[in-house]
């Protein structure tokens, strides 16, 4: 049985099951067909099970480490789950804007970027540097709100990013970023998820609907219970791409 049955997210590393509970990880053991705790299912007693903190996002990156959300910082396990390294606003020297993280993704360059409840953070592990990104009043080309809960890398390497006033697409070559809001299509300012379809549209799931954004023709389209959609409420980490490039939400 679930120790905690308030699911944040789920991430299989294509041996495991690892589950994102609001009381900390756990793993989902076949032979038993039962959930347990990281450091009982791997016997090792120096794994951190994360008890007590609400997991929201989980990834591996390039060199297998795992990133792991929590509204108490950005924690990196080892491949064997190992704590090495812990971001938060105490983090020095490289602390991050807030605790509250809602989402992680790896760019292309293995930088690691940290959506919180007060800014983004761009960590980068090789050059041992983290740029912050908060909103600036009279800048239209800044983060459009300090909000940050979605975040998606496109296949040229910009980041898309998702907040409770609208999304921002970050050019990492200008620095510079760009405003979408419900004036440019969107069918709500509060974007949940975003993610690249193997046509490489953007698609945004909102408080209230779905819509495609055409990175050819720079138009949206949204969808609707016309269309065939449950519902108009979409929520964080509801999302999954397969293999075969089919997208649910």
């Amino acid at each position: 049985h679930l120790i905690n049955g308030y699911i944040h997210c789920i991430y299989s590393n294509n041996t495991d099951i690892i589950i994102g509970t609001r009381d900390g990880l756990l793993v989902f053991n076949p032979i038993t067909e039962s959930f347990e705790r990281l450091s009982v299912y791997f016997k090792n007693k120096l794994i951190n099970n994360l008890e007590n903190h609400r997991i929201f996002r989980i990834i591996q990156d390039k060199k297998m480490n795992y990133w792991i959300a929590t509204e108490r910082g950005l924690y990196c396990f080892n491949k064997d789950f190992i704590q090495i390294d812990l971001l938060n606003t105490e983090s020095q020297p490289f602390n991050i804007t807030n605790n509250l993280v809602y989402n992680i993704v790896e760019d292309k360059e293995g930088c690691i970027w940290v959506a919180t409840s007060i800014g983004l953070n761009c960590y980068n592990p090789i050059e041992k540097k983290i740029d912050h990104f908060l909103k600036e009043d009279n800048n239209k080309n800044s983060l459009c709100d300090n909000f940050v809960v979605s975040l998606c890398v496109d296949y040229l390497g910009n980041i898309w990013i998702g907040t409770q006033t609208g999304a921002n697409y970050y050019n990492k070559k200008t620095k510079t970023f760009d405003y979408f809001s419900k004036q440019n299509g969107l069918p709500d300012n509060l974007v949940y998820e975003i993610i690249e379809d193997n046509n490489h549209n953007i698609w945004f799931a909102t408080s209230n609907g779905l819509a495609m954004y055409d990175t050819d023709n720079k138009h949206f389209r949204k969808y609707t219970i016309f269309d065939g959609l449950q519902g108009y409420e979409y929520n964080l980490n509801a999302k999954y791409v397969a293999k075969d490039g089919e997208i649910f939400i």
